[in-house]
């Protein structure tokens, strides 16, 4: 669940110097996205299957962050923002649908506690190591946010 804005918020003291006030763009994009497309990855879970849904999220996720990286304008990288928000939304809907489908009515609360308290970890930890690579990193590297 390291998906929403680990490495994003790390760069934003960096984005911030080269885009002034167009940075909160960023988040919009990758939000709206998210949060929008939900119901449609659970209707085409219904539809063409779980595991498929995943696996093509996870690719959507993928291609968004390495297009970020490649971007070469604001606008280009808040679509390509977008376009990340899109699969990390359909992977964090599917995760929770195959716990749904697999895991006992009785085991749920656990695994959502699982799921939660790598979210707070990840959210804390991600950030931090985003700092640290985006100030101390080598300059011809590109951050791709990991699933």
């Amino acid at each position: 669940m390291a998906t929403k804005d680990t490495v994003g918020s790390a760069r934003c003291a960096r984005l911030q110097a080269l885009f002034a006030t167009q940075t909160y763009n960023l988040n919009q994009a990758y939000m709206l996205m998210s949060a929008s497309l939900t119901p449609l990855w659970g209707r085409l879970s219904d539809v063409i299957g779980r595991k498929i849904c995943l696996h093509f999220s996870i690719f959507v996720f993928l291609l968004g962050s390495a297009l970020c990286g490649a971007a070469q304008s604001f606008v280009w990288l808040a679509v390509c923002r977008g376009l990340q928000g899109a699969g990390a939304g359909g992977t964090i809907q599917m995760v929770l649908i195959v716990i749904a489908d697999i895991v006992p009515l009785e085991e749920r609360g656990k695994f959502a506690g699982y799921l939660g308290a790598t979210w707070g970890v990840s959210s804390v930890i991600g950030p931090l190591v985003g700092g640290v690579l985006s100030d101390h990193g080598q300059p011809q590297s590109r951050p791709i946010d990991p699933p």
